[in-house]
């Protein structure tokens, strides 16, 4: 029998290459085309859009607020659209596993605009909701659907990789049940951190883990829960 500790490992190796051999193939393809790079920022360390970065290399002029990537902007919507896995993280031989593949699509609304600016923590406040669907492939079967309200903050650093952290809490329903959940109506929530790669004006390739935790809160008896580290990749698009 595997430790949880090897386990983990073992279940992580394969989804690890998959991410990994997906980001490599669209470095490459953004590489091939050189001339449309986003190199390009603002003094306040904000990329501007490939449109202007392109403009102001063929003018020879000089690159202004209204050429920053929209995301950055107060008032922008940023819809994401996420697939992965979730892994059990008990490793309990009493419970059988709860390994999940999940998909999930945000809406985010950028409620402060640029905050900080020029210091460390220079970035923006996001609000948004998530729609959350989880299958378990662990036996037995099982599923769980999740609507959680969520808030982040995302780290704008002078450079096209934006880190960000979020946390969010909400209710799913689920089929899961004993022994570890005894009713259908559950609480979620999840914390987790991760990066976004802005490769095209208004779009970036979003890679994000989170731990995240399933329970009634007490309502009902037994409430062991459920608990995964989820591990995610996908697409933004900022309007």
């Amino acid at each position: 029998m595997l430790s949880p500790g090897n386990r983990l490992k073992k279940q992580l190796r394969t989804p690890t290459l998959i991410l990994c051999g997906i980001l490599l193939c669209i470095l490459e393809s953004i590489e091939c085309k050189g001339d449309t790079a986003l190199d390009e920022v603002l003094d306040t360390g904000l990329p501007v859009t490939r449109q202007a970065s392109l403009d102001t290399a063929q003018s020879g002029g000089s690159k202004n607020s209204t050429d920053i990537d929209p995301r950055f902007t107060k008032g922008a919507w940023i819809s994401t659209f996420l697939s992965g896995g979730g892994i059990d993280l008990r490793g309990d031989e009493d419970h059988p596993d709860h390994d999940l593949i999940i998909g999930s699509i945000q809406v985010g609304y950028n409620l402060t605009g640029l905050v900080g600016e020029k210091k460390w923590y220079q970035g923006f406040v996001q609000l948004g909701g998530e729609v959350f669907v989880g299958a378990q492939i662990s036996e037995p079967p099982g599923f769980v659907l999740g609507l959680i309200p969520i808030v982040s903050y995302n780290f704008v650093n002078g450079s096209h990789w934006v880190p960000y952290f979020e946390a969010g809490a909400g209710v799913a329903y689920t089929d899961i049940g004993l022994p570890d959940l005894s009713t259908n109506f559950e609480f979620i929530e999840h914390a987790g951190i991760g990066v976004d790669w802005l490769f095209r004006d208004g779009l970036s390739l979003r890679l994000g883990s989170q731990v995240m935790h399933i329970s009634n809160g007490g309502i009902k008896e037994p409430n062991v829960g459920v608990t995964t580290a989820n591990f995610l990749v996908g697409l933004e698009w900022c309007y």
